[in-house]
């Protein structure tokens, strides 16, 4: 074989090599868009302990993040926590980080007392999928 006929079969072997590369990411990228860290900042700039429903309903509605009212659910357990019996509120930023066999929501739970004062919040992400 000519020197010429490997130089163009080595090529166009790169060439197929990193077109399959190219494919393989474009179809398994992670594709991000926002971090847990981020809602954390936002959330303990603006939602502060002792707060009413009302503003952190007003808070959540402002950033445009789907929420329940405040409720009582029985029973119920989402992430590493058990909120049966509590007062909460629910939030969710969806679909905050998607690949090709996932995706990660962030929840937001804010902890009231009977006073309706909030007593906490957690946040955290949950992976659905692969």
């Amino acid at each position: 074989m000519s020197k010429r006929k490997k130089v163009i079969i080595v090529s166009v072997g790169g060439a197929l090599v990193l077109l399959l590369a190219q494919t393989y990411f474009d179809i398994h990228r992670v594709r991000r868009t926002t971090d847990l860290q981020t809602i954390q900042s936002l959330v303990q700039q603006h939602v502060k302990i002792g707060m009413s429903p009302d503003e952190v309903i007003q808070f959540l509605d402002s950033q445009k993040l789907e929420h329940s009212p405040l409720w009582r659910p029985d029973p119920w357990i989402s992430g590493p926590h058990n909120y049966s019996n509590l007062l909460v509120i629910h939030a969710i930023k969806r679909r905050t980080m998607e690949s090709f066999l996932s995706y990660e929501n962030i929840e937001l739970m804010f902890v009231f007392n009977d006073k309706h004062e909030l007593e906490r919040f957690d946040i955290f992400p949950t992976v659905i999928g692969l």
